[in-house]
């Protein structure tokens, strides 16, 4: 290819030599990691020692940032070329086309034909065709004492193609050919498990689905096999090849592997203008037809396989015939940890006692982004809470009539009746806050839920604050005029409120996941800059201000008779309860969507302090009227004992 090219420059002298550096590996699926390794480290460097790059196409979504849209450099004849089909699965990166296939890779079905002959078998074309016709022929060459036959080595390795085979298995379970690749918790997907472990405990076994390709090899070389699953190789000749089975007859997968060829954005315009002349040169269809004809390659040009000359040397109808799937690729930035962790899932199952639907949910779960709802399918608790919260919010706004029943309204004179409004008011918004975290999350939803914390716990305590206020021992200006001018003093305070509100709007968020327990993911809201945390560190101090405050305000109050004990101890724990504020807040901007106990602690600090209020109404009307009556008993006795 290089040879070619050089020779074309001279001929059309377009003074642009290649030098093509070969980086050695045995298998170029298999092996993934030192090559990329360097390319990473070359990307990140933003080197321009190398101009054309050539990349496994499981790395498209790894290294297109790195790479040249081609769709604005190649004529759309040239990339039309190129199979949309196999251009989709490997070559995309948010769709930039940032690679075209050079070498395709595939698996497919190499089959003994001596001994299907000899036992008048024919090629299977189901996997139930493959199943039992091994287990016909194993038990005929058994009890010839050929017992080291394999039926079929599944290549369900601890490699990367184990992946490979788990996922083109699956594909092979669609309903139709036109079908996409089954849902991974589908009813196909878990059909696709069953018989994967139907054909390795039934003519397979543990040890020979764990083997790499190096033992089928020796396998087929051996020529000790009924069936083997390996990589498409041209130069293996001395037995037949086909493509895969399926569930049904006509359906088939194999997985996508091989090399895609990319051009390094990094490099200058005068080397950009000779690297397209290359690339078009070295991707083009005359280029793709001597790789065919000379090592018999999988190519991304599907009209090669309709050319005479191709097909007098080659197998075109099995070319034709392959139903190509991928590898989840574009699922994860890190494929190769994500790709492992499937592989650990699926062989709890496998190899392990695990089912078919666990094993399959939870691959579904490494990527998939649980939202908090109501359904009870995911957690009762929720539900459970939002009843709770109604229950007890509607039981705090009745109890507001209580101070309209003259017989009660003396009792409650502690607070002006605005007063106990806010307080309900408060502590409904901070019960209703927490619940902003079901459904999807958004940005929205990150601003409003502290700033309904804040609304909350400024108006339960502006009531406290008021009272400290005017019950100050010591005579003084301030006092009188918060008691002469109640209405003005809170309007004063929305003021102070509003800036703890802008406090909360400017404050920059983005959603962000966590992975929790069970790799179950979740968003969270998250900071994203050094302003947002500054303005969120003063909030905070804000309110450490405020709890000091209301501390020594408590301290310097706690001996006033209008103040009865139990008011004084609530007022007490309810200023501590602002320490509790700053957990919640921190809460919502760490843990906000992350699972139910989110929502529990903080509907359970804020249900805690609703209920210490609502707690108030009647320790204040039913104390204030057992005293009451106490004092009528003891007047009546001592008239009597008189």
């Amino acid at each position: 290819m290089i040879n070619k090219f050089n020779n074309y420059s001279k001929e059309n002298n377009l003074n642009i030599t290649l030098h093509f550096n070969y980086y050695s590996r045995i298998n170029s699926t298999n092996n993934v990691g030192d090559y990329e390794s360097q390319l990473d480290i070359l990307f990140n460097r933003h080197s321009q020692k190398y101009d054309i790059i050539f990349y496994d196409n499981i790395f498209s979504r790894r290294y297109g940032p790195h790479l040249l849209n081609l769709k604005e450099l190649l004529p759309n004849e040239h990339i039309n070329l190129y199979s949309d089909n196999i251009l989709s699965k490997t070559s995309l990166y948010k769709d930039k086309l940032v690679g075209l296939p050079v070498i395709i890779d595939s698996t497919v079905l190499y089959y003994n034909h001596e001994l299907l002959n000899k036992y008048n078998k024919t090629i299977p074309k189901t996997w139930d065709e493959l199943l039992n016709t091994s287990k016909y022929i194993l038990k005929e060459e058994h009890k010839a004492n050929n017992t080291n036959v394999v039926g079929y080595n599944g290549l369900f390795s601890y490699t990367e193609t184990g992946t490979c085979s788990l996922y083109e298995f699956i594909y092979s379970f669609r309903n139709s050919i036109n079908e996409p690749f089954p849902e991974i918790t589908s009813s196909e997907a878990i059909k696709a498990l069953t018989m994967i472990k139907r054909i390795k405990d039934e003519i397979s076994s543990d040890d020979i689905f764990q083997m790499d390709e190096q033992f089928t090899l020796d396998r087929i070389y051996e020529g000790n096999f009924i069936f083997l699953k390996l990589w498409y190789y041209a130069y293996i000749d001395q037995y037949k090849f086909t493509v895969l089975p399926g569930d049904k007859e006509g359906i088939s997968g194999s997985i996508i592997g091989g090399y895609n060829v990319g051009i390094n954005k990094y490099i200058d315009e005068a080397k950009r203008n000779a690297a397209i002349t290359a690339y078009s040169y070295i991707t083009s269809k005359e280029m793709q037809k001597d790789f065919v004809m000379d090592f018999g390659i999988v190519s991304g040009i599907f009209s090669l396989y309709n050319d005479e000359e191709i097909c007098s040397k080659w197998d075109c109808s099995f070319f034709r015939n392959l139903q190509f799937t991928t590898r989840p690729t574009s699922k994860s930035n890190d494929y190769i940890s994500y790709s492992k962790t499937i592989r650990d899932y699926v062989y709890q199952f496998l190899y392990g006692d695990k089912s078919e639907s666990e094993v399959l949910n939870e691959i579904d779960n490494i990527t998939k982004v649980f939202d908090l709802t109501l359904n009870t399918s995911d957690s009762i608790i929720i539900l459970l809470l939002v009843i709770l919260s109604i229950i007890l919010s509607t039981i705090m706004l009745l109890s507001l009539t209580i101070l309209y029943i003259k017989k009660y309204a003396s009792d409650f004179k502690i607070f002006p009746k605005l007063f106990w409004f806010m307080v309900v008011f408060g502590s409904l918004l901070s019960i209703i806050s927490p619940f902003l975290r079901l459904g999807e999350a958004k940005i929205i939803k990150c601003k409003i839920e502290p700033l309904l914390i804040s609304i909350g716990f400024f108006f339960n305590y502006l009531s406290y604050i008021y009272m400290l206020i005017i019950y100050f021992p010591i005579k003084n200006k301030i006092s009188q005029w918060v008691e002469l001018h109640k209405h003005l003093f809170i309007l004063l305070s929305i003021v102070v409120l509003a800036l703890i509100i802008s406090f909360d709007l400017v404050i920059p968020y983005d959603i962000d996941q966590i992975i929790v327990s069970n790799n179950k993911k979740y968003h969270k809201c998250v900071i994203n800059n050094q302003f947002g945390h500054t303005i969120d560190y003063l909030k905070k101090a804000f309110y450490i201000i405020i709890t000091i405050i209301l501390n020594v305000a408590i301290f310097i109050e706690w001996n006033i008779k209008e103040l009865n004990k139990e008011t004084r101890l609530l007022i007490y724990e309810e200023s501590e309860n602002i320490n509790k504020l700053l957990k919640i807040q921190r809460d919502v901007k760490e843990s906000s969507y992350i699972n139910s106990n989110s929502i529990s602690s903080s509907s359970k600090e804020n249900s805690n302090i609703s209920y210490k209020i609502l707690n108030l109404h009647f320790k204040e009307t039913f104390n204030r009227r057992s005293s009451s009556d106490e004092e009528k008993a003891i007047t009546i006795s001592i008239t009597i004992s008189k």
